[in-house]
């Protein structure tokens, strides 16, 4: 392991159909040889992304595009948010992001696990 990460967050993750179609498409017309994503490193163009050039890189594009309070860490709360909307579970979210303990995914959803719930308990 490196850093700080975990063992889930050496995960498998599947593609969506419309990006694997993209992904399929940039194969035939740039061939199958070398890295899908360019490295940052120009001096290394081989490279591999790691988390903190990938963070920099993406920054660089948000900033350009006129967001400058979002950064990459914002899509994650996003997808988090989204699939959470749409009725995912949330221990499923939390695979999909990789994390060990669900009370994180839920401080990104906002919410606070530990909190007081006598107000529930009335109902009961």
């Amino acid at each position: 392991m490196k850093g700080t990460k975990t063992e889930r967050a050496y995960r498998r993750l599947n593609l969506s159909h419309w990006l694997a179609e993209r992904l399929r498409a940039r194969a035939d017309r740039q061939g199958t040889e070398g890295l899908v994503f360019a490295s940052p490193a120009l001096a290394d163009p081989e490279a591999r992304w790691e988390q903190s050039n990938r963070a920099n890189a993406l920054a660089a594009v948000i900033r350009a595009a006129g967001y400058p309070w979002a950064t990459p860490h914002t899509f994650r709360h996003t997808l988090a948010s989204l699939l959470h909307e749409q009725g995912v579970p949330m221990a499923r979210i939390a695979d999909w992001l990789g994390h060990r303990d669900i009370a994180v995914t839920a401080r990104y959803l906002g919410r606070d696990l530990g909190s007081d719930k006598a107000d529930l308990a009335g109902l009961l």
